[in-house]
């Protein structure tokens, strides 16, 4: 597939940008560290997302990543040998909202 018609995907985020991805893009290993998938697509809005859980992420100036799961999306712990043979990312911060806190 020609590049200008592939998706924008996580590892090739802009510093001072934010997008919208699927929440099953974040995993948890066993010391709680939170990491993302540096190749899942990004949206540029809720448009396109079929849950009902949304997760935006943010990439500070410096580079770091920062989550923000909105409604609810239960994390299973993921063995660190699992993430070490992906393309994960580390997440500085993760938080959580409901969708009344949005409003």
């Amino acid at each position: 597939m020609p590049p200008e018609r592939m998706a924008p995907t996580l590892g090739y985020m802009i510093p001072g940008s934010s997008a919208w991805v699927t929440p099953w893009t974040l995993v948890v290993d066993e010391d709680s560290n939170i990491w993302v998938d540096a190749n899942c697509a990004l949206r540029d809005s809720l448009r396109g997302g079929s849950g009902t859980a949304q997760l935006n992420l943010t990439r500070d100036e410096n580079g770091a990543f920062h989550a923000t799961l909105y409604n609810d999306h239960q994390y299973l712990v993921t063995p660190r040998e699992k993430i070490a043979l992906g393309n994960y990312l580390p997440v500085s911060t993760f938080t959580t909202e409901t969708q009344s806190q949005r409003c």
